[in-house]
C-alpha cells in the first residue's frame, strides 16, 4: 500500500519514486528482520538521513572539481547541435563530388546524434528550473529553446534531404555563395550567443533575385535547399503546438485556474493507476518471497527492482537481464569491477556497507538468488499487465502510422478547387501533424523494444526493414510540415485547372498506395479487422509503379506552373514576382516528388517484409 501511494501521483519525478521505493524496502524489511529492537521513530529517521546525505553527496559531486550545472550542459549541447551546419556549408562549398559526398555522409552521421542532443537538452532544462528559479516568474526563454531547436531540426532535415541530390545536380556558383554566406552567418550568431535564451536574429534571405531559378527537375533540389535555409534563417515556427494557437482560451479566472491545477496534480489517471498497481504488486511479491527464502538477506529482492521501474512500456527481459548481470558483478567483484552499471555499483556499496554478513561466497550467492527472485516477480507482473510482445505492437502500429500519414497528406494537399479559403484549415492540419508525430513516436518505441526483446519460439523481428520504413515515414513527415509552410504562402494559392489535376493525381497516387499497403498489413496480421471501404483491387491499379511515373507527374506540374507564372507576370517589372512564383512552385514540386519516392520505398520494404515472414 505504501508503494501504491508513492507511485500514484503524476507530478512526482520517477527518480524520487525510485528513491522512495528503496527507502520503503529498507524500512519495512529492516523492521521485520530486527523485530522489537527496531526504533519506531529512529529507524525511519536514520534511513531518511542517509538518503539526504546521499543527495548532498551527489550535489557536491556535481559541483566539484568543476560545476556541471544543467545550464552549461544545455548551452554545450545546443552549440554541438548547431555545429552540424558546418558540414552542410562544406558540402555546398566542395569542388568535387567525392568530397561533397564525404561531407554529406558526416552530416548524416551527426543527424542520428541530433535526437539524443535534443533529449539531453530537454532533460537538463528540468534541472535549470532548480538552478534558476527566476525563470518561473520572468519570460521562460530557456523553456522555449527546445521548441526552437525542434523547428530548426525540421529545416535542417529538409536540407539533408535536398543535399542527397547535390553531387548529381549541377549547382550555380552564385547559389553556392548565397547559401555559404547564410550558413556562416547562422553559425556566427549561434557561437556568439552566450546564454541559452539568446535567440538567433532572423536574417531574411534577400538574395532570391540573384539566383537563376528555372522550372526543371534538375533545379528542384537547389530550390528546396534554398527554401529550407530561408526557414532556418527566419526562425519560422514550423511545429507549432495547436494547443497554443488561440490566445483567448488561455485567459481564465485565477481561482478556477488554481483549483484546476490542484485537481490535475492530484487526480489519478489510468496510466498512473496501472503504474502504481505494477509497482505495488512487484515490490510486495518480491519482498514477500525474498523474506520467505532467507530472512536475513530479504533486502535484495526488493532493492534490485526498486530502481528498475519505468513508466510506460519497455523491454522487460532486456532490462531484467541488465539488472541480473549488474547484480552478479556487484556481488562477486565489488568495487574493482563496476562495468555492470548502476546495479553493480549499488551491489558493491551495499556489500561494503554491511557488517557480519558471514562468508563472502555465501553472501554473494544469497544476494544473487534474492535478486533473481525479485526479477522473476518483476517480469511476471510486467507480462501480466503488458502481455503483448513489442514485435506484435510494432506490426499493429505500422498500418496505423500509414493511415495517419494518409490523412495528413489528404489534409495538406487538399484539392485547391475544394477550398473555401485560400489555405486549408490550419488548426486541423496541425492536429493531423500532431497525430502523425504521435504514431511515429509509438512505432519508433516499439521497434526499439522489439529489437531488444528475445525471440523465444517466435519468428525473428526484421528490425532492418522496419527501420527503413520508419526512416521513410519520418522523411515524409518532415516534407509534409515544410509543404504546409509552402502552401500557406500567397504565391502558391493561385493555381489553374491543369495544376489542380496534377495535385489531385499526386494526392490520389500517394494516398492509394498507402491505403493499399495499410489494408494488406491489416489483412496479413489482423484478418478480422479489415477496413470496410473501396475495393483493394481498385487501389492496386492506382498505386505508384515507379520513378518514371513520379517524373511524369512532377514534370507536368512544373510545366503548368511555368505557364501560369508567365501568364500572371506579363510585364518586365513583374519579373521578380514570376521568379518568386516559380521558386515556390519548385519547392512544392520537390515535396511532391520526394513524397512519391518515399511511398515507393515503403511499398518495396513492405514487400520485403512479406517475403521475410512468408518465404513461400
Amino acid at each position: 500500500m505504501s508503494a501504491f501511494v508513492v507511485a500514484l501521483p503524476e507530478s512526482s519525478n520517477l527518480m524520487c519514486k525510485r528513491i522512495a521505493f528503496g527507502n520503503l524496502v529498507i524500512v519495512y524489511v529492516g523492521t521485520i528482520i530486527h523485530g522489537a529492537e527496531t526504533g519506531i521513530v529512529m529507524h525511519p529517521i536514520h534511513v531518511t538521513s542517509s538518503t539526504a546525505l546521499g543527495a548532498l553527496a551527489s550535489v557536491l559531486a556535481m559541483l566539484f572539481p568543476y560545476p556541471r550545472l544543467a545550464y552549461y550542459e544545455v548551452r554545450k549541447a545546443r552549440r554541438s547541435y548547431i555545429e552540424r551546419l558546418k558540414h552542410f556549408r562544406d558540402a555546398i562549398s566542395a569542388s568535387g563530388n567525392i568530397t561533397a559526398c564525404n561531407f554529406i555522409t558526416e552530416a548524416k552521421s551527426l543527424s542520428g546524434a541530433a535526437e539524443k542532443l535534443l533529449q539531453s537538452i530537454k532533460t537538463n532544462q528540468e534541472g535549470m528550473l532548480w538552478e534558476r528559479p527566476q525563470v518561473r516568474f520572468f519570460k521562460p526563454h530557456c523553456i522555449n529553446s527546445v521548441k526552437k531547436l525542434q523547428d530548426m531540426e525540421i529545416s535542417v532535415r529538409g536540407m539533408d534531404i535536398a543535399l542527397a541530390y547535390f553531387p548529381l545536380v549541377p549547382v550555380d556558383e552564385e547559389f553556392k555563395r548565397v547559401l555559404r554566406q547564410q550558413i556562416s552567418l547562422k553559425l556566427e550568431k549561434a557561437k556568439s550567443s552566450a546564454h541559452c535564451n539568446a535567440t538567433i536574429a532572423p536574417e531574411t534571405m534577400r538574395n532570391e533575385n540573384l539566383l537563376t531559378i528555372s522550372a526543371s527537375l534538375q533545379g528542384l533540389p537547389a530550390s528546396f535547399l534554398h527554401y529550407c535555409m530561408k526557414l532556418l534563417s527566419d526562425n519560422s515556427p514550423i511545429s507549432e503546438d495547436p494547443d497554443c494557437t488561440d490566445g483567448k482560451t488561455q485567459k481564465t479566472d485565477a481561482t478556477e485556474w488554481r483549483l484546476g491545477s490542484i485537481w490535475r496534480v492530484v487526480r489519478p489517471t489510468k496510466k498512473n493507476l496501472v503504474f502504481a498497481f505494477k509497482c505495488s504488486l512487484s515490490l510486495g511479491l518480491a519482498v514477500f518471497f525474498g523474506l520467505t527464502y532467507t530472512k536475513g538477506n530479504g533486502y535484495w529482492a526488493g532493492l534490485t527492482i526498486a530502481i528498475s521501474f519505468v513508466t510506460g512500456r519497455h523491454a522487460t527481459f532486456t532490462l531484467a537481464n541488465a539488472r541480473a548481470q549488474g547484480t552478479a558483478m556487484g556481488s562477486v567483484y565489488g568495487v574493482p569491477c563496476q562495468a555492470g552499471g548502476i546495479s553493480a555499483v549499488i551491489g558493491a556499496l551495499l556489500i561494503l556497507g554491511r557488517d557480519h554478513y558471514g562468508p563472502p561466497s555465501q553472501f554473494a550467492i544469497a544476494r544473487i538468488t534474492e535478486a533473481i527472485i525479485g526479477l522473476i516477480c518483476f517480469i511476471t507482473v510486467e507480462i501480466l499487465f503488458d502481455p503483448s510482445r513489442a514485435a506484435t505492437l510494432a506490426k499493429s502500429q505500422l498500418p496505423q502510422s500509414l493511415r495517419a500519414l494518409r490523412y495528413c497528406i489528404d489534409c495538406t494537399f487538399v484539392s485547391p478547387g475544394q477550398r473555401q479559403v485560400p489555405v486549408p484549415n490550419t488548426l486541423a492540419l496541425r492536429e493531423n501533424h500532431k497525430q502523425l508525430k504521435s504514431c511515429l513516436n509509438e512505432l519508433k518505441k516499439f521497434i526499439r523494444e522489439a529489437e531488444l526483446e528475445p525471440n523465444f519460439w517466435f519468428l525473428p523481428f526484421h528490425g532492418a526493414c522496419y527501420r527503413k520504413i520508419l526512416e521513410s515515414l519520418s522523411r515524409m513527415e518532415d516534407l509534409l510540415l515544410i509543404a504546409s509552410q509552402i502552401l500557406e504562402g500567397s504565391q502558391v494559392t493561385v493555381v489553374e485547372e491543369n495544376m489542380k489535376k496534377d495535385i489531385e493525381d499526386f494526392r490520389t497516387k500517394v494516398s492509394s498506395t498507402l491505403n493499399c499497403l495499410e489494408k494488406e498489413l491489416i489483412k496479413k496480421y489482423f484478418p478480422c479487422e479489415i477496413e470496410l471501404g473501396r475495393n483493394p483491387n481498385a487501389d492496386v491499379l492506382r498505386m505508384l509503379s515507379g520513378n518514371e511515373e513520379v517524373d511524369i507527374i512532377t514534370s507536368s506540374f512544373l510545366q503548368h506552373s511555368t505557364l501560369l507564372a508567365d501568364k500572371i507576370a506579363t510585364d518586365r517589372n513583374e519579373e521578380m514576382l514570376r521568379g518568386q512564383m516559380i521558386f515556390h512552385y519548385n519547392c512544392l514540386a520537390f515535396c511532391m516528388s520526394s513524397l512519391m519516392e518515399e511511398a515507393i520505398r515503403i511499398k518495396n520494404e513492405v514487400k520485403e517484409l512479406g517475403k521475410w515472414e512468408n518465404p513461400s
